[in-house]
């Protein structure tokens, strides 16, 4: 029987603050192929041969050692979620903002503005702020 660590993927080292950063400079330069929406034949080739200049060219400027094209796909598609994740917080955080004036600003008997009755609005911030 064999262990089960030995189908375990590679565990790479976390990248270096030098090393986002480089990668961040090359990927903007080939965004226009990477984020192409199309899936076709030649448009997957032109990214898989994307994919490998931008690992080239990565482990040319690289001091910490070589990477594979899946950890820098991985890297990159982890930060666009975080920037996702990021982005939507602080929309989040607008609407927010924005409704709790209306709250503040709002008399008795002005939830009709919104066609909600006051308690839903305020059940409903409650939730988003925790």
């Amino acid at each position: 029987m064999s262990s089960s660590s030995s189908k375990a993927p590679k565990r790479w080292k976390n990248f270096t603050g030098h090393e986002k950063s480089e990668l961040t400079q090359i990927i903007q330069r080939y965004a226009h192929i990477i984020e192409n929406k199309k899936t076709d034949a030649v448009s997957v080739k032109q990214k898989v041969n994307c994919w490998e200049e931008i690992k080239n060219e990565f482990n040319a400027v690289t001091t910490e050692g070589p990477r594979d094209v899946q950890s820098l796909k991985t890297f990159y598609q982890n930060t666009k979620r975080s920037l996702k994740k990021e982005r939507a917080e602080k929309n989040k955080e607008t609407y927010i903002s924005i409704l709790e004036n209306k709250l503040d600003k709002r008399g008795e008997g002005a939830a009709q503005d919104t066609g909600e009755p006051e308690m839903e609005l305020q059940k409903r911030y409650r939730s988003w702020k925790q």
